[in-house]
This record gives C-alpha cells, sequence and structure tokens, in this order.
C-alpha cells in the first residue's frame, strides 16, 4: 500500500514541523493547533477507513496537503504543500 504509506509519511513528518521547537515562531497557538488537528483528521480517516482504495488515499492525501499548505509555506516546507512534509521538498 504505497499510497497509504506515502500519506502516513506526510501526516507524521508533517506533525514534527509543526511541533518541532525550531518552527515555535513561525505558527502562532491558533496555527498550531489547527495543523495538528487537520493532521488528526486525517490519521482518523486513515483508521476508520483501513481498507480504502488507492484512489481515496490518493484524494485524501491531495485534500490534506491542501488544507496545509498556508502552514507549510509558513514553515518554510517548500512549494507543494504537505509535500513539504515529504522527502522531496524539505530542503
Amino acid at each position: 500500500m504505497d499510497a497509504k504509506n506515502g500519506l502516513e509519511h506526510s501526516l507524521y513528518s508533517f506533525k514534527a514541523a509543526v511541533e518541532d521547537d525550531k518552527n515555535k515562531d513561525k505558527l502562532t497557538a491558533d496555527e498550531k493547533s489547527d495543523a495538528l488537528a487537520k493532521v488528526a483528521d486525517v490519521e482518523t480517516w486513515l483508521t476508520t477507513n483501513s481498507t480504502a482504495e488507492k484512489e481515496e488515499i490518493d484524494q485524501k492525501t491531495s485534500e490534506f496537503r491542501e488544507s496545509v499548505a498556508p502552514f507549510a509555506q509558513k514553515l518554510g516546507l517548500g512549494g507543494e504543500a504537505g509535500a513539504g512534509a515529504g522527502a522531496t521538498d524539505k530542503d
């Protein structure tokens, strides 16, 4: 399940960036709370949709990346939001 692993990687990498002390001044407390809530929502979705098809997971990945784009930009995670939470744009 490469799609599921990719989404999980994006979630955990983005969450780590939000919680990283070096980024503590880049987001307000409300923004941090909102960003972590978006991660939690998708984690819950993954748990309740463990048999989701690749297309569904790809759709959820796109939705997640779009929803966290403003936070990813403030954190300096790169161009494609959420993918900045992935390996390619995190330089």
